[in-house]
């Protein structure tokens, strides 16, 4: 798995209110990922991507 932070808080002009965008790249077939911790502190979108 290949996890690639993007968006505002990679450039480095985040706000409070910035979430982290992050792009996940992986192998496996399962219709769930677990990746997330629910208690972060910063909203996480996801992006998800298989490789086929």
């Amino acid at each position: 798995m290949l996890t690639i932070l993007i968006g505002s808080l990679a450039r480095g002009d985040c706000t409070p209110f910035s979430d982290a965008d992050v792009i996940i790249i992986t192998d496996s077939t399962r219709s769930e990922i677990e990746f997330m911790d629910p208690h972060m502190p910063i909203d996480i979108e996801p992006r998800v991507f298989t490789i086929n």
